[in-house]
């Protein structure tokens, strides 16, 4: 299930032309809120014109379950409706509508097939993240791995696809020349992704994440769940091992002797003032 199966006519047809998905749910409908039908913006408008609109909204409508299935499948995918950005139209983002985000300061998002996913992340999954990332950076600095980005560290996967894991760690040996890379948005896979779970991730959307993780060459995945406090380990898209506080996370073949305790990890949420 993905946009990318809709026939390039049709995406952009959808963000012209759609206002409303006719016969869909509410939450069908948050995806293109804002896009108004270009003629519906004129405020003399013939009731032909209309007819037209409505017609053709209910055509590709059609076309849209013809070549995708149910569209509720993708939102899943995506995260839910509410965190898929508009503008510009599901289908038509590109890398510069990422960049331009964050130029203007709107908040991380990510790419994915021509669909721009804004980043779900919370105070405490923040706190939980950076806390996780200066363990690894520490690890990974004194014994000169490799690099460790955060939250806002955006990755080409592949053309099209840009994922911000919340922690990654890439090796010296999977960077180009052996340098931090100067482009915004490198191609690079991680060797080690970590995701620290929202509320708002949906579990079709970590698993496409996982999918788009592994087939870029991702060896690791740790997916973190604070509010169960436990930490899955994923060595592909589907299998895994869940850890729980007694126990610790382990670097294995990637990160040799790292070995990070939950406990000591979920205690980061435990702190007070003295």
């Amino acid at each position: 299930m993905s946009i990318g199966v809709f026939p390039p006519a049709l995406k952009v047809a959808w963000g012209a032309v759609v206002g409303t998905l006719a016969p869909a749910s509410a939450e069908n409908r948050v995806v293109l809120r804002g896009l108004k039908p270009p003629l519906l913006r004129c405020g003399r408008v013939r009731r032909r014109h209309v007819r037209l609109v409505q017609f053709v909204r209910h055509l590709l409508w059609d076309l849209l379950m013809a070549s995708a299935g149910t569209l509720a499948d993708l939102i899943d995918e995506l995260g839910g409706a509410r965190r898929i950005l508009v503008p510009p139209a599901p289908g038509t983002a590109t890398e510069q509508h990422v960049l331009d985000r964050l130029a203007r300061k709107a908040g991380v998002c990510e790419l994915v097939e021509g669909v721009l996913v804004e980043k779900a992340m919370g105070f405490r999954e923040s706190l939980l993240a950076l806390a996780l990332a200066e363990f690894l950076r520490a690890f990974v600095r004194k014994h000169n791995l490799g690099l460790v980005t955060g939250e806002a560290g955006l990755l080409r996967l592949a053309p099209g696809l840009v994922r911000a894991p919340d922690v990654a760690f890439v090796s010296w040996t999977s960077i180009p020349g052996g340098r931090v890379p100067e482009a915004p948005i490198p191609e690079l896979a991680p060797d080690l992704a970590v995701e620290v779970l929202s509320e708002s991730n949906t579990p079709g959307e970590m698993l496409r994440k996982r999918r788009d993780y592994f087939a870029a060459g991702t060896r690791l995945v740790w997916q973190i769940d604070h509010r169960a406090r436990t930490g899955e380990v994923f060595t592909s898209p589907t299998d895994s091992i869940v850890l729980d506080a007694s126990q610790a996370l382990e670097g294995g073949d990637i990160l040799p002797s790292f070995s990070l305790p939950l406990a000591q990890l979920f205690a980061e949420l435990d702190q007070r003032a003295r």
